[in-house]
């Protein structure tokens, strides 16, 4: 009798912690609509309303409307001096050329900083490179 309620008791607890393990990473979702063509990752993507889903800490996943998983997207911590108000993307621009560079979730200081791949270096390097920033709905 003392080994099943062990064993029941030891379940329980191991079930308990795998729920709390994966409600540690649950994922959040961002919405937003790009007026402009866009890259990430050097793949460019038109204008249009996509998702960003939240996997890992470090880690991104863009969808399009029908859910589908467009890119993976790695990117660091970075912190805003205050809590932006909606959903925000930043792109660094130049020529036309928008390569996304930070992500920032409504009413939360911490975003995401993308690691630069070629086209993103590319245009930091640039002394006219400019910023565009497109709010979620």
């Amino acid at each position: 009798m003392k080994l099943k309620q062990s064993v029941t008791a030891v379940f329980l607890g191991v079930l308990l912690l795998a729920g709390l393990a994966s409600a540690q990473y649950a994922p959040q979702i961002m919405k937003v609509k790009v007026p402009f063509s866009f890259e990430v990752n050097g793949r460019e993507f038109p204008a249009g309303a996509y998702s960003l889903v939240r996997t890992e800490p470090n880690m991104l996943r863009l969808r399009d409307t029908n859910g589908r998983s467009l890119a993976n997207i790695l990117a660091g911590s970075v912190v805003a001096a205050e809590s932006p108000t909606s959903t925000k993307l930043e792109f660094k621009t130049e020529g036309g050329r928008h390569v996304l560079a930070r992500i920032w979730q409504e009413n939360n200081p911490y975003g995401y900083e993308l690691y630069p791949g070629k086209p993103a270096q590319l245009l930091a390097k640039k002394r006219n490179a400019q910023q565009a920033t497109v709010e979620g709905p």
